[in-house]
């Protein structure tokens, strides 16, 4: 049988209830922060900066941006219906080629210009 609660406990409790709606409000906007940082990271990434670009800028490690491109959570679907698969962006490639083909190619030209010079 469950324990009764005592009517001077009855505000500690109260606090109790309070604290953990706002800990579970604070880990989704965390998630949602998590997620536009991926975006604009992914934003910068498709213009031709290099993760070590980003990384300077915020005084971070590359290791660093590579972790939180990988463990920002993706979006949530809800309960029972499928998560849609990724489009695919039309470009130079046309609807089935590699969407980030052209990112790769911009990294490694500018990686070229690097080590050979202008």
């Amino acid at each position: 049988m469950p324990r009764k609660i005592l009517a001077t406990d009855q505000a500690t409790f109260a606090r109790l209830k309070k604290v953990r709606a706002e800990a579970i409000e604070h880990t989704k906007q965390a998630r949602r922060l998590a997620l536009e940082r991926r975006e604009i990271m992914l934003g910068l990434i498709a213009i031709g900066y290099s993760q070590a670009d980003i990384a300077r800028e915020l005084g971070v490690t590359r290791q660093a941006i590579q972790k939180m491109l990988s463990l920002a959570p993706l979006p949530r679907t809800p309960a029972g219906e499928a998560r849609k698969p990724a489009e695919m962006p039309d470009g130079p490639y046309g609807a089935h080629g590699t969407p980030h083909r052209r990112v790769i190619e911009v990294t490694m030209a500018r990686s070229r210009r690097r080590i050979k010079g202008p």
